[in-house]
């Protein structure tokens, strides 16, 4: 009888523990922590948001020396690699990072590091990359001024302060939320 309740026991917080595999937000960390906070909130609470679209760019933004500013927004256009000469690209507006979750890819640049050729190869999978040619050839792109993106402001010192506003105004042209930034406990 105690082997069974052990047994019982045993299974049960083995399946509670892989069962409660919601992310956690993380209370410390740099820019990409903020990012795969953001990243999670949006997932979890914009679920009829995110619906119809699977590729989303991020932006990021330091509001001042305590707030930091990541918007998510859907990516109609594909992503621009420059050229002048169609031998030599430029990848400097390309983005550096990517992650995937929940069948959504969200792309960003990181400006500590460089293009991988792994980040490349995969946006050429999903076809969502067009060459802009220097004075020949710019692509087509969808400017939607009524398009909804997702503004998170993080305190730096401790992200789990932070608010977020669902607009289709760009940052800086609204009051900026307020936030307390206290340190994590």
């Amino acid at each position: 009888m105690k082997l069974k309740i052990i047994f019982i026991g045993l299974a049960a917080l083995i399946f509670y523990s892989c069962k409660t595999s919601k992310k956690i937000p993380l209370s410390k960390g740099e820019i990409n922590d903020a990012i795969q906070n953001a990243i999670a909130d949006f997932l979890q609470t914009k679920k009829n948001f995110a619906k119809q679209d699977n590729i989303f760019s991020i932006y990021v933004e330091n509001i001042n020396a305590n707030i930091l500013g990541i918007s998510i927004s859907a990516e109609k256009d594909k992503i621009a690699l420059f050229t002048k000469n169609e031998v030599e690209y430029d990848y400097r507006f390309f983005p550096t990072r990517i992650y995937e979750q929940q069948d959504k890819l969200f792309c960003w640049k990181d400006s500590t590091i460089n293009v991988s050729k792994e980040i490349v190869n995969k946006l050429y999978s999903i076809n969502k990359v067009d060459t802009m040619i220097y004075q020949k050839l710019i692509p087509e792109r969808t400017i939607d001024e009524m398009q909804k993106v997702v503004h998170y402001y993080y305190c730096k010192n401790n992200l789990n302060s932070y608010r977020k506003k669902k607009t289709s105004i760009a940052m800086f042209r609204y009051e900026i939320p307020k936030i307390e930034c206290k340190k994590p406990q």
